[in-house]
């Protein structure tokens, strides 16, 4: 059967129908390419959620470390600063128990000039 119309195109039924047909099998398989498209992201979507998870836990795991680097650090500058501060005390010392040794010698030495020797 065809389709007339005195100014226009003939377009017999056929053509319309294998068209529609042709078309109903483009949109079947657009829709079937789309179908793997959203599995594929579905795939990716947990991959991506997954590789979030790790490196939230990595990152987790990092600060833990620095937090860690950080109390030890500060552990071994006081340990440095105790260092410090017992060799200065050790060195008061040592010099604190020779000041008199060398105040009697000094004294010693002056009383021997004095006295004139020891004969």
């Amino acid at each position: 059967m065809t389709m007339s119309n005195s100014n226009g195109v003939h377009i017999p039924l056929r053509e319309m129908y294998d068209a529609h047909k042709e078309l109903v099998r483009i949109i079947d398989e657009l829709n079937v390419g789309m179908g793997r498209i959203e599995e594929k992201l579905n795939i990716l979507g947990a991959s991506l959620k997954e590789a979030d998870n790790r490196s939230r836990e990595a990152l987790d795991i990092a600060e833990t470390a620095l937090e860690r680097a950080d109390r030890a650090l500060m552990k071994i500058e006081e340990q440095e600063r105790e260092k410090r501060e017992t060799r200065k005390q050790f060195y008061a010392s040592v010099i604190s128990s020779l000041i008199p040794w060398v105040i009697l010698a000094i004294y010693g030495l002056v009383f021997l000039v004095k006295e004139g020797g020891v004969s």
